[in-house]
């Protein structure tokens, strides 16, 4: 997986409707999974991309909060 692809899975936890108490357990779900597909995850930037207000980069024309 690329630095775009776990952009793209931190916009859709950010953009989800997923209640604010369950938010946490919905990131570390992922984050164990991201982990183990790549060493080098990032856990922190990922869950700093997942909350909102995160700075906005641009991949394929569209806009992804990294």
């Amino acid at each position: 997986m690329t630095r775009k692809d776990y952009a793209l899975i931190a916009c859709a936890i950010r953009e989800s409707d997923v209640p604010p108490e369950w938010l946490g357990e919905v990131i570390s779900s992922f984050m164990f999974i991201l982990k183990e597909n790549n060493p080098k995850f990032d856990a922190t930037r990922f869950v700093e991309a997942c909350r909102a207000g995160s700075s906005k980069r641009t991949a394929k024309g569209n806009e992804y909060n990294v």
